[in-house]
């Protein structure tokens, strides 16, 4: 696969009930330090709402549910959760997000702001399940938890990339392990432009809009 530069920027279009995308976990791999981060625009906030999450007794991911941000990973036998105490996303309003770990604290960061963090040292577990973009991830490597609206990109790193009040970067130079602009599909795939080639498969038709 690859990508269309001249391709005008767009984002993947999520209905809340069936689509989403998914990348399998024998394409990338965390082992203790990680930046996972996108920009969305929600229809709608539901009672529990997955945002890209591989989130099942293990792993990671970002949730959205009420409109309340939260960063979720498995550390040290629990799970560790950068959780906003109040509702801070609005609908139909884009926002950035990212929920990092460093090995000691994990780091809610919100429209380049910090707004939530939590601290726990132990290992990191992860699991096999796939990442699920625009929802959760069940037992059997399954979307629920729906999210209703755009998502413009995703990228994962390896690294702890933002560390202080604002997301002031803590490594440079340090290359993302999935890079999802969102920009285009080639049938159910979605390119990744990362070294990995970890490109996303579509479940329900997930379709590219263009966004300004």
């Amino acid at each position: 696969l690859t990508q269309n530069e001249a391709q005008p920027n767009g984002a993947a279009r999520f209905n809340g009930t069936t689509q989403t995308l998914s990348i399998p976990s024998n394409r990338f791999k965390v082992t203790q330090e990680v930046t996972l981060e996108c920009r969305f625009k929600a229809e709608s906030f539901a009672e529990r709402t997955g945002l890209v999450t591989k989130t099942e007794g293990s792993g990671y991911g970002i949730f959205i549910t009420d409109g309340r941000p939260q960063f979720s990973i498995f550390i040290g036998g629990e799970y560790l959760n950068a959780l906003s105490d109040t509702p801070l996303l609005n609908v139909d309003t884009w926002h950035e997000i990212a929920g990092v770990y460093d090995g000691t604290e994990a780091r809610l960061y919100l429209d380049g702001k910090l707004v939530a963090s939590a601290s726990h040292q132990g290992e990191l577990k992860d699991n096999q399940l796939p990442l699920i973009i625009g929802g959760d991830v069940n037992g059997q490597g399954e979307a629920d938890s729906h999210f209703a609206g755009l998502i413009d990109w995703v990228r994962l790193t390896p690294t702890a990339l933002y560390t202080g009040p604002e997301m002031t970067h803590a490594s440079e130079n340090m290359e993302a392990m999935i890079d999802l602009p969102l920009d285009e599909n080639i049938g159910p795939w979605h390119p990744d432009t990362s070294p990995s080639k970890s490109h996303a498969i579509s479940t329900g038709g997930v379709i590219i809009e263009t966004i300004k």
